[in-house]
């Protein structure tokens, strides 16, 4: 890991994106053995739509015509680098990246992006070694974006597409004493699907699968998409808060009809507080901004198999 002090090189990222406030991208690049910055950018796309300011930052450094050592170089950067950037900043050898927010803050605000994580990108690139830090100064980071101009937003964006595996896990009424199964996979159509059997024996009768916690970037006014085909019984979604309480979680109904896709609008406003399957009176709406999970639950109170196919969760913002 670099030992530079990340905040003071962040700060002037942040100095340098004020060239273009609608687009709050700025960038600097420093020799982490002497703790000179030896180059800075900022977004041209007015000029490029690919100059991006990770590149301007690159292209500046090779101007000065003195051959890069990547490993001895750090990249800040104001936001989390698209695909493209992460793809140029692995290519010039630089191995440590330092990025204030996210894409998932960026796309919470708006902002159109590639639905690929910088850490994404560098994984698939086995050849390369890169160290992704984020989270630097990521508040005032995000206070740029959020005041950009309001022609970058965009109204829908896609939460969970399914097209690679990982982040969802199961969780049954074995917790509780229960004999139900439930399990989930990632199939060849990418969909989700989740299956099992429940069992009313020992007081039991539930299965869910859920997504691990992280930020999801929802917002007041947020309806969830949903799309899927189901076996005719009765599930729900479930959203889980930051602050967690066992058994807690705020509800919506999803109806199925056996073997047919169906999508359907699930606005947050609409979810209900529920805790070990009772209403939670006094709760109130929920906070979309503490949500950072969410999961399918079936606890319909019939015993047998279940199968559910998620194709996508989508959120569309009013």
């Amino acid at each position: 890991m670099s030992d530079l002090p990340h905040e003071p090189f962040m700060r002037r990222a942040i100095e340098l994106a004020a060239n273009v406030p609608d687009f709050p991208f700025g960038a600097v690049i420093v020799d982490r053995t002497t703790g000179e910055i030896v180059a800075e950018g900022w977004n041209k796309t007015s000029v490029n739509p690919t100059w991006h300011g990770e590149i301007d930052a690159i292209n500046r450094l090779a101007e000065r015509g003195a051959k890069i050592n990547g490993r001895q170089l750090v990249l800040y950067t104001t936001a989390e680098p698209c695909p493209m950037c992460t793809g140029a900043i692995l290519w010039s050898g630089i191995e440590i990246v330092v990025y204030g927010t996210s894409i998932r803050r960026l796309q919470s605000l708006g902002w159109r992006q590639i639905d690929i994580l910088a850490d994404e990108v560098v994984r698939r690139s086995p050849t390369w070694k890169c160290e992704v830090i984020g989270g630097i100064l990521e508040h005032d980071c995000s206070a740029l974006f959020q005041a950009a101009k309001p022609s970058q937003t965009v109204p829908n964006r896609t939460l969970f597409d399914f097209a690679t595996a990982g982040g969802w896990h199961n969780v049954n009424d074995d917790v509780m004493g229960g004999i139900s199964e439930g399990r989930c996979n990632i199939s060849d159509r990418q969909t989700l699907e989740f299956f099992g059997n429940i069992s009313l024996e020992n007081r039991g009768g539930f299965a869910s699968v859920r997504t691990v916690a992280k930020e999801l970037g929802l917002a007041l006014g947020d309806t969830l998409v949903v799309k899927v085909r189901g076996d005719g019984r009765e599930y729900s979604l479930n959203l889980y808060l930051k602050k967690s309480k066992v058994a807690f979680a705020y509800r919506a109904t999803v109806p199925t009809t056996k073997d047919e896709w169906i999508e359907l609008k699930l606005p947050l406003a609409s979810f209900e507080a529920n805790s070990f399957g009772k209403p939670v009176r006094g709760a109130g709406p929920v906070d979309p901004t503490e949500i950072n999970a969410l999961g399918f639950l079936i606890s319909d109170k019939q015993a047998g198999p279940f199968q559910l196919e998620v194709e996508s969760i989508r959120v569309q913002r009013s």
